[in-house]
């Protein structure tokens, strides 16, 4: 248990916000599909 405070500790940015990075990575990946329909469109 020790370790895994530490851990958490050292990295609460990361750690942390796990929805906040789900959320960047769902954001990149809607602007990947909105820019290949644009280029399908075309």
């Amino acid at each position: 248990m020790t370790r895994r405070a530490g851990a958490r500790t050292a990295r609460p940015g990361y750690l942390g916000r796990p929805a906040l990075a789900l959320l960047i990575a769902a954001a990149i990946d809607r602007a990947v599909t909105v820019a290949r329909h644009r280029k399908d469109s075309q």
